[in-house]
């Protein structure tokens, strides 16, 4: 079902990542971001993706044009006037889990023995893994990049908005965005800061501007400590009024409306993995986009779980925009039919 054209803004990063799968094939120069993942699950409810974000110099001008073919705004997308050296890789493990935060210069990158398409022996992914680590001190990379030069208010755009997505961004940042838009949009989604805080209550400034707060389960536990998952879910809702869907990857995931219990939507099944990167911010786009069209957050829950679901299965960025949306409804429609 499309929605009429409507506005969803999705504020966050950009990057360029390089991917080793769990077994060992590479992809190299990808566009990612949870931006860019967020607004393509937007798109997929048929709502408008615009995006808001601040770009290193060198950032690929291609991209930001094969996403304005694809009717995604990149207006509000700024170029900055520093370039990023090193780029991010994520390495894959067999049990679902996943090392990042490891990064390469470009010119690194070029010696390495690593081809686009390829695959790494374990022996050369470890190397290659070392290698990352050790380079890993010193550099621009995009995280450094964004923290260096935040987002403000001040760079929105006017109007109202069907709804809008808050990718991780400092704390004080994502604060800042949801007062100055709580009036303007219909309903807000916001993933957690990407930093551990002094005490949970620091997030409920936060919360209480938002509608939907979308951690995952490892982020979860990083913000409040190893407890109950659905005890911190009900104190966030209780303290803040916020509906709390919480990400468990392969598990699918957990919802809790306001007043209501804790349930439980399972990941799409028969899914053969290619790809995972971005699955989380794809769910967070797709729900938030899917919750603008119908106010069902079991609907749109389901819808999330189906974009992850699809999107795992494909190696990058182009072939999803490739897909035809209809692919992702109908899964959302038989994951929600097994659930009811």
């Amino acid at each position: 079902m499309k929605a009429a054209n409507r506005k969803c803004l999705t504020v966050g990063g950009f990057s360029v990542d390089h991917i080793v799968a769990a077994d060992g094939r590479v992809w190299l120069h990808q566009l990612g971001g949870n931006a860019v993942y967020s607004a393509l699950g937007i798109g997929w409810t048929g709502n408008v993706p615009q995006l808001v974000s601040r770009l290193p110099q060198n950032f690929p001008a291609h991209w930001l044009e094969l996403l304005k073919n694809q009717g995604f705004d990149v207006r509000y997308c700024k170029r900055g006037r520093e370039s990023v050296t090193h780029t991010e890789w994520f390495f894959y493990n067999h049990d679902g889990s996943r090392t990042d935060q490891v990064f390469l210069s470009t010119d690194e990158l070029s010696r390495m023995r690593c081809f686009h398409g390829g695959y790494l022996s374990p022996q050369e992914r470890d190397r290659l893994l070392h290698a990352a680590a050790k380079d890993s001190a010193e550099g621009m990379t995009f995280g450094a990049f964004r923290r260096r030069y935040p987002l403000s208010a001040a760079e929105l755009p006017s109007g109202s908005f069907a709804g809008v997505h808050l990718a991780p961004n400092p704390l004080e940042v994502q604060t800042e965005i949801a007062q100055e838009l709580r009036g303007r949009a219909q309903v807000i989604s916001v993933d957690p800061p990407p930093v551990a805080l002094q005490s949970p209550q620091e997030l409920l400034p936060l919360l209480r501007c938002v509608d939907l707060f979308l951690p995952s389960e490892k982020e979860v536990h990083a913000l409040f400590g190893q407890g109950n998952l659905c005890q911190i879910m009900r104190w966030c809702s209780e303290k803040s009024g916020v509906c709390v869907i919480v990400k468990l990857g392969a598990r699918g995931c957990l919802f809790l409306e306001p007043g209501r219990d804790v349930k439980r939507i399972p990941a799409l099944p028969d899914v053969s993995e290619v790809n995972p990167t971005g699955a989380g911010d794809i769910f967070a786009g797709a729900v938030l986009g899917h919750y603008t069209v119908h106010r069902s957050v079991e609907r749109a829950v389901c819808f999330g779980a189906a974009a992850a679901g699809i999107r795992v299965q494909y190696s990058d960025i182009p072939s999803l925009l490739n897909l035809d949306a209809d692919e992702v409804h109908k899964a959302a429609a038989k994951l929600y039919s097994k659930v009811t």
